[in-house]
Order: C-alpha cells, then sequence, then structure tokens
C-alpha cells in the first residue's frame, strides 16, 4: 500500500545503500539483523545484485525469525502460522504494524522476547 508519490520522492537505492552502510559502520554495539522470512532479505540483495551495489548486508549475522519461531514452537511448514498467530501463541497482544518499519522491527523485538520468555531460552547471535 505505498503510494506512487511516495516512491517517486524516494532517494535511489545507490544513495540509501550508501546511507545503510555508513551508519552500520558507525555502530559499536553487536547486532544482527533480522526479518520474517528471508523474502525482504533475499530482495534487498537481489536488488543490489542487479544494480551491482556492494550489498552492506552480505556479511552481517542474519536470523530469519519465523524460522526460528517454527522450529522454537515446533511447527513444520506444512502448519503455517503467520506472524499474527505466532504473536497469539506466544500472548504478545500488540496490533499488526504490517509495512511500518519502525512498528515491524518492534514486533520482532516483541516476537524475539516472547520466544525467549516462553521457552527459557536466549536466542542470541
Amino acid at each position: 500500500n505505498i503510494e506512487q508519490r511516495l516512491i517517486c520522492k524516494s532517494h535511489s537505492l545507490k544513495k540509501v545503500v550508501y546511507s545503510l552502510s555508513k551508519w552500520l559502520n558507525e555502530l559499536s554495539i553487536n547486532y544482527f539483523l533480522t526479518s520474517w522470512g528471508q523474502e525482504d532479505y533475499s530482495l534487498f540483495s537481489d536488488d543490489c545484485f542487479r544494480q551491482d551495489i556492494p550489498n552492506p548486508l552480505s556479511n552481517k549475522p542474519y536470523l530469519d525469525l519465523m524460522r526460528l519461531s517454527y522450529d522454537t514452537i515446533g511447527l513444520s511448514d506444512v502448519k503455517y502460522m503467520d506472524r499474527e498467530e505466532v504473536k497469539k501463541y506466544l500472548t504478545i497482544h500488540e496490533n499488526n504494524h504490517v509495512h511500518d518499519a519502525l512498528k515491524d522491527a518492534i514486533e520482532l523485538k516483541d516476537i524475539l522476547n516472547g520466544l525467549n520468555k516462553k521457552y527459557n531460552e536466549q536466542f542470541v547471535i
């Protein structure tokens, strides 16, 4: 549901990757990247490859939180649970924030914390 006018006003991938690289290099903490499934991560990688732009995420630790959720809860791909169902399973009651970057990131953090709490684990990379 991204409006065309927002897309037209957006920076080029090259400029965004440059800014992202600069920001990642300035971080002084340990971190890992996460997403719900690998699709966004793969699309970003593919876009960088197609435009011959070095991918600043290629050597960073990465966690597919959907896969971790499935493996931890004990689900196979046969029984698909979307993010909202996993949140219900973990008794996380916040509203769905799909496609709002900051709220999505907070939601992923909440799911990781929920998995840690429910299973007395510390999923850290």
